[in-house]
C-alpha cells in the first residue's frame, strides 16, 4: 500500500483574529495515528505560510491531499506576506498553481471561512475539493478536519469520510454541519474515490472508480501536451502522462 502524504498549510497573519490552527493540526495527527492504516499516511505541516511557501511545499512534498487552514474570504484565501500580515490569494491564483503542479494531488481541503469559491476553482484540475459555504468557527473546523482524516485513515471512501465529518459535528452539538461542501470534478464519484485503498477493497474493485479518474486525467494531460508550445512545460506534461499510465496499469486498467 503506497504512502499518502497530507500537506497541512496554516496561516494566521498578525492583523487577523487568532485561530487554534495548532489544535486543528494536532487533532488531525491524533486521528490519523489512531486509524487502521496509519502507517500508510504521512502528515506534513507548514506554518505561517506565505504565498511562495505554497509552491515550495507542493514541489517538495508532492502530496495527495493539500489542506489549507486559516482565514478565508469570499475573494480568496488569506496567507501571510513577508512581514506576517495578510495577503489574499484569489481562486484564480490557486487554480494557476494547481495547474502548474498537479503531480499526485487528488484532494484540496480549504478549512477556512467562505472558501467554497476556492474549492470550485480547484476541481477544474483536481478530482475533488472541500470548501466552506460561509464562516466556520474554530470548534467546527477542528472537529470536521479530525473526523474527515479519521475516515480516510480507515480506508473509507471520500464520500463516507465527508459524511462522517458532518456527523461528528452533529455528535458534538456544533450546528455547522451544513457549512462544509464537497465539490467534485465533472464526472467524479466520491463514493468510489479512496485516498487509501485497503487490499481487500482493491481486489473487489476492478477497473472502475480510481482507474476511471486516472484515465480521465490522462486524457486531459495528453490533450494539454498536444497543444503546449513551451518545451519545459511539454516535458513536465510528458512525465505526468507517464505517471498516469503507470497508475492505470497498477490498478489493472487500460491506458
Amino acid at each position: 500500500m503506497a504512502t499518502v502524504t497530507i500537506l497541512f498549510l496554516a496561516a494566521n497573519p498578525t492583523d487577523t483574529s487568532a485561530l487554534r490552527l495548532d489544535k486543528e493540526c494536532r487533532q488531525v495527527g491524533e486521528r490519523i495515528r489512531s486509524a487502521e492504516h496509519r502507517d500508510s499516511v504521512r502528515l506534513v505541516s507548514r506554518w505561517a505560510v506565505r504565498t511562495d511557501d505554497v509552491i515550495q511545499a507542493l514541489l517538495e512534498e508532492r502530496p495527495y491531499v493539500v489542506h489549507f487552514s486559516g482565514h478565508g474570504q469570499t475573494n480568496g484565501l488569506v496567507l501571510e506576506d513577508h512581514e506576517g500580515k495578510s495577503r489574499t490569494v484569489t481562486p484564480k491564483a490557486i487554480l494557476a498553481v494547481l495547474k502548474a503542479i498537479p503531480d499526485n494531488l487528488r484532494l484540496a481541503v480549504f478549512n477556512a471561512c467562505d472558501s467554497l469559491s476556492l474549492a470550485k476553482a480547484a476541481v477544474k484540475v483536481l478530482d475533488s475539493a472541500i470548501g466552506m459555504k460561509r464562516p466556520i468557527g474554530d470548534e467546527a473546523a477542528v472537529a470536521f478536519a479530525g473526523a474527515l482524516y479519521q475516515g480516510m485513515g480507515f480506508g473509507r471512501t471520500l464520500q463516507e469520510s465527508f459524511d462522517l465529518a458532518l456527523a461528528a459535528l452533529q455528535m458534538a452539538c456544533v450546528p455547522e454541519d451544513s457549512t462544509p461542501k464537497l465539490v467534485l470534478k465533472r464526472g467524479g464519484d466520491a463514493k468510489s474515490l479512496r485516498l487509501i485503498v485497503p487490499k481487500s477493497a482493491s481486489l473487489a474493485m476492478p477497473a472502475t472508480g480510481a482507474v476511471a479518474l486516472w484515465q480521465e486525467k490522462l486524457a486531459v494531460l495528453i490533450e494539454a501536451e498536444a497543444i503546449e508550445t513551451d518545451a519545459a512545460r511539454k516535458f513536465q506534461l510528458s512525465k505526468q502522462i507517464e505517471e498516469a499510465r503507470r497508475k492505470i496499469s497498477e490498478l489493472g486498467g487500460a491506458a
